[in-house]
C-alpha cells in the first residue's frame, strides 16, 4: 500500500510549535509522508514574532514544482502566504498543477497578536485562492476580517452560520469557523453547501495554544489523504487537537501541544 503523501506550504517557526515545524509534527502523527515548501522564514517564540523574511517567488516556484514532480500528492494545505505576491504566485501554481483536496489555512494574525498579513493580500484570498480550495479553517478572529466585520457573540451561531452561508455562496468552498466558545466548551462550525455540523470539546486551560491552527489544518490535510470526507476530516482534526491539549508536554514553565501518535485517533473510532 501507497502511503499518503501531504504537502505543507507555509513559512518556518523557530519555536517549533507552529507554521512548517507543526506541520510535520502532525503529518508524523497521523502516518502520512509530510513535504513541504517554504513561503518565510521567521524568528518568534511563543511571545512574538520578532522578524520576518520572505523567500524569493522563484523558489517558491520551483519548490512546489520540484515536490509535485516527485510525489503524488494526496492533499495539501497552506499556512502562513504573508503577502498578495506569494497568493497570486502559489494560487496560479496549484491551478496549473491541478492540485486537488487543498486545505487553506488563512493565516492573519499570531497567537500573540503579530500580523502574518500584509493588508492588501486578503483580498487575494478571496479573488484568486478562495474560489479553487477545497475548505479554508479561519479562526473566529480570521473569520470576521475575512466576512468585514466584528461577529457579534451574543446572537452567536445564527449569525455565524448565515456569515458562513455567504461565505459558500461567494467563493463555493466548505468552510470551518473555529474557536467559538460557548460556555466551558470549544466549538468549530462547518459548512459544506447544506447542513452545519458542530464539532466540540471542553476548554482545557493552562496550555499555551501556539500552533493549534496549523496542527488542526495539517491533521485535517492528513485525514483527507487517507481518504476522508471533508466532514470527517474536520470532526477527526477537532478530536486530534483536543488530544494534543491534554496531552500537553512541560516546557519548563510552559505546557504546550503534544503532537505524537498518542494525539492520533483510530479510524474505526470517530
Amino acid at each position: 500500500m501507497i502511503k499518503p503523501i501531504c504537502l505543507s506550504i507555509a513559512g518556518s517557526d523557530s519555536s517549533g510549535g507552529a507554521g512548517i515545524q507543526a506541520d510535520l509534527k502532525t503529518f508524523e502523527a497521523l502516518d502520512v509522508f509530510g513535504t513541504t515548501v517554504l513561503t518565510c522564514v521567521t524568528a518568534q517564540n511563543l511571545n512574538g514574532v520578532f522578524g520576518i523574511q520572505i523567500i524569493d517567488k522563484s523558489l517558491i516556484e520551483k519548490q512546489i514544482r520540484a515536490v509535485f514532480e516527485q510525489f503524488p500528492i494526496s492533499s495539501l494545505k497552506t499556512g502562513m502566504l504573508f503577502n498578495a505576491e506569494i497568493i497570486n504566485l502559489v494560487s496560479d501554481v496549484l491551478k496549473d498543477l491541478k492540485a486537488k483536496n487543498v486545505v487553506v489555512d488563512p493565516v492573519m494574525v499570531a497567537a500573540s497578536g503579530a500580523k502574518l498579513l500584509e493588508d492588501e493580500a486578503l483580498n487575494i484570498y478571496k479573488k484568486k485562492l478562495f474560489p479553487m480550495v477545497s475548505i479554508i479553517t479561519p479562526n473566529l478572529r480570521e473569520f470576521n476580517l475575512i466576512i468585514g466585520r466584528k461577529i457579534d457573540e451574543v446572537l452567536g451561531f445564527a449569525e455565524i452560520k448565515n456569515e458562513m452561508k455567504n461565505v459558500w455562496e461567494e467563493f463555493g468552498c466548505a468552510i470551518v469557523v473555529k474557536g467559538f466558545k460557548e460556555k466551558n466548551e470549544i466549538k468549530d462550525i462547518f459548512f459544506e453547501g447544506e447542513e452545519f455540523a458542530i464539532f466540540s470539546h471542553e476548554e482545557i486551560k493552562n496550555v499555551n495554544t501556539h500552533g493549534t491552527g496549523c496542527s488542526y489544518s495539517a491533521s485535517l490535510c492528513a485525514f483527507l489523504a487517507k481518504g476522508e470526507s471533508l466532514k470527517e476530516a474536520c470532526g477527526k482534526a477537532k478530536e486530534f487537537i483536543s488530544n494534543s491539549l491534554k496531552n500537553a508536554v512541560d516546557l519548563g514553565g510552559v505546557r504546550v501541544l503534544e503532537r505524537h501518535q498518542r494525539s492520533g485517533i483510530n479510524d474505526q473510532e470517530f
